[in-house]
């Protein structure tokens, strides 16, 4: 016992701060053990939303015995590592927000084959099984194979689609695979697949439209069941749409890739269902409908049914069109198949499909659909008539009202509802002058005025009208000083005031700062005969052109020292309003030092000294009337808008009007300067 305190007091730190740094390391390490352990049980992969409809299926699945990790993690140590740095990055994610909505996960085959689970030679050897007890099954083929250079893993078809099941075989799958045709461009299936190798023939014969088959016979001369009689059974479409990759991605970037370059990145590298991609392929019979019905076989298929005989059968890939029996009526017009417009219910009458419906090329619409068929597929038996060819443009049947202003369609701005009246707006969203705001309540003859008196409407000018945007109808008020057009600052719901889109940041080379915002526009924009908004001058001294002035005035005796060789920004914040005496005098001290702080202060006493010196006297020459305060007040305001522009043109200012202004009557309210300190 005196040795574990002697040993625990060695290493126990006698600082107060390494001791709770060596606390802070034992939670922490306490922690990260208890969040391990935590996040391995199955219950934590439910813990986000996104996950419960896999956690779900995982629990009514025959793996709902088998822990999360068993699968998703790959075997070994390293596995382990990269799993646990993986999940610390999408813990990152899902706190930020930055994690998807389509989850994905790779389960290799090494989890599936590892110890206690399955065993890759008892899949091999094991007995064929059928699927949805129709298709016969063995893993022998599957496991270790390749397709077009692409390895099968095990979730290739234990595959989890739309969290239904959480490992679901989809015969789709072997479809993909099985009845894709070869890259070189033959008609070969890309894996060699024979109808017998998933079906048995069925064991008992069969009568069909009283002709017994046995397909026994046809096993017997090894014919080939797809080239022989089953050559509609499967639609081979396996193409992969563009838009099915906007299903996952914001962009598409499949072009620069190969087929085999994608395969592995979806199935190997990330775990995509193929029918994320891939569309459905149609392994259906094609079934005799309908009148078909009611005929015998040897209606159609006259040579006898022998299996001597197989070989020459002649309804054993029969054309699947009616030409083959039934001859054409329409002499050759439609390039169509008889079943686009016709059904094995009936040739004529209510089983005709509509041939002007809405996805036609000539759609009948209002008064249009109440039209006959011979009225304008004209012959003595409908059949016989006209259809190919027929014209479909307005103007062949009806006669052009406005005079062939427009080169458009006259669908365009009229529909069948009726011709005697605008039923599709011409100015409405998307067209070369839509009407908004003040110009929507204008009447259409205020604008189209038809030039003969009593004419209609249809008869009125519409084309050309507004060549010339708004100077077509308005008069520019600003004289042609705007480079730009009406609609950079005005809108057609008003001219002036809240309406008008005018910004100076946006829409001129002044940008409005805090010294300008408050200003009213006529300020810059003097008012006489018409207001100038183009060209003004952009720069202080330019417009402020009395400061410039006063700082090269020589009415003291010598020019500014500041004149050209100091900007106003530089002592005059664009940023600021109503800027403080501490603003200026830093900016004294800036460019001089820190004495000409306080030279500033002194100045700027010296000047309020005198100004209210003048003051004073201003307010004796108002109480007696005199004249002479408008001259003096004048004064005074040009001595105040000098002030720092030139210190010795103001001095000289404000010295000049109390030597002037000071006689025997005010001699008592006036206080001699104080002395300036140069």
């Amino acid at each position: 016992m005196f040795g574990l305190r002697s040993i625990f007091g060695k290493l126990w730190p006698r600082s107060n701060v390494k001791k709770i740094v060596l606390l802070l390391l034992v939670i922490i390490l306490a922690g990260s053990g208890g969040l391990i352990t935590v996040s391995e049980q199955t219950w934590f992969c439910n813990s986000c939303h996104i996950m419960n409809p896999y956690y779900a299926s995982w629990k009514a699945s025959g793996h709902s015995e088998v822990n999360c990790l068993e699968c998703h993690i790959d075997p070994g140590f390293a596995g382990i590592v990269r799993a646990k740095l993986n999940g610390i990055a999408q813990a990152v994610d899902y706190s930020l927000g930055r994690n998807g909505t389509k989850p994905n996960a790779l389960v290799k085959d090494d989890s599936c084959l590892r110890d206690g689970c399955h065993v890759k030679e008892s899949l091999l050897t094991e007995p064929v099984t059928t699927v949805n007890n129709l298709y016969k099954f063995s893993h022998q083929g599957h496991i270790d194979a390749t397709v077009s250079g692409l390895p099968l893993l095990c979730t290739t078809c234990h595959s989890h689609f739309e969290g239904k099941e959480h490992f679901k075989i989809s015969t789709q799958v072997c479809f993909i695979c099985h009845f894709s045709k070869a890259d070189n461009g033959s008609v070969a299936h890309l894996i060699n697949t024979r109808c017998w190798d998933c079906h048995d023939a069925p064991g008992k014969s069969l009568t069909q439209g009283g002709v017994v088959i046995d397909h026994s016979k046809f096993i017997l001369a090894q014919l080939d069941c797809e080239q022989m009689c089953h050559n509609k059974q499967v639609d081979p479409n396996t193409l992969v749409q563009d838009v099915r990759c906007l299903d996952c991605h914001d962009f598409q970037n499949h072009e620069q890739y190969t087929a085999k370059e994608l395969h592995l990145s979806h199935s190997k590298k990330d775990k995509v269902e193929c029918l994320a991609c891939h569309e459905m392929i149609n392994h259906t019979a094609r079934p005799i409908k309908k009148h078909h019905t009611s005929l015998k076989c040897d209606k159609c298929h006259k040579v006898p049914f022998e299996a001597a005989r197989l070989a020459k059968i002649e309804f054993i890939k029969m054309p699947g069109d009616c030409s083959f029996c039934h001859t054409d009526p329409h002499s050759g017009q439609f390039k169509k198949t008889c079943q686009q417009c016709h059904s094995e219910h009936g040739w004529t009458g209510r089983w005709v499909a509509d041939a002007h419906g809405q996805d036609s090329k000539f759609p009948l619409l209002g008064k249009h659909k109440s039209v006959k068929c011979l009225q304008c597929h004209k012959a003595s038996k409908l059949a016989k008539a006209r259809f190919a060819g027929l014209p479909q443009s307005c103007e062949q049947c009806h006669p052009d009202p406005h005079a062939g202003q427009f080169n458009s369609d006259c669908t365009s701005c009229h529909s069948e509802q009726g011709w005697n009246r605008l039923l599709i707006d011409p100015h409405g969203p998307g067209s070369p002058f839509p009407l908004h705001g003040k110009h929507a309540g204008l009447e259409c003859v205020n604008c189209h005025t038809p030039e003969k008196q009593g004419a209609v409407l249809a008869e009125a000018r519409f084309v050309g009208l507004a060549q010339k945007g708004c100077a077509s109808c308005h008069k520019d008020p600003h004289n042609g000083q705007m480079r730009s057009s009406c609609k950079t600052c005005h809108t057609e719901q008003g001219w002036t005031g809240r309406f008008l889109l005018f910004n100076h940041e946006k829409n001129s080379e002044f940008k409005m700062d805090r010294i300008h915002a408050d200003l009213t526009c006529s300020s810059c924009h003097k008012t006489g005969q018409t207001r100038i908004y183009s060209p003004l001058p952009k720069t202080c001294e330019l417009c402020h052109t009395d400061i410039a002035g006063q700082q090269l005035a020589k009415e003291a005796g010598t020019i500014n020292p500041h004149a050209g060789r100091v900007s106003c920004v530089q002592c005059h914040s664009p940023d600021r309003q109503n800027q403080s005496p501490a603003v200026y005098a830093r900016a004294c001290q800036t460019c001089h030092n820190r004495r000409y702080g306080d030279l500033f202060y002194n100045w700027m006493k010296s000047f309020d000294s005198r100004e209210s010196q003048a003051k004073v006297i201003l307010e004796h020459l108002r109480e007696h009337n005199a004249p002479e305060a408008k001259t003096l007040e004048q004064r005074i305001e040009q001595a105040r808008s000098t002030g720092f522009h030139n210190l010795e043109l103001t001095l000289k200012l404000w010295d000049d009007i109390l030597a002037d202004s000071i006689d025997g009557n005010t001699q008592a309210a006036i206080k001699s300067p104080e002395t300036v300190d140069k």
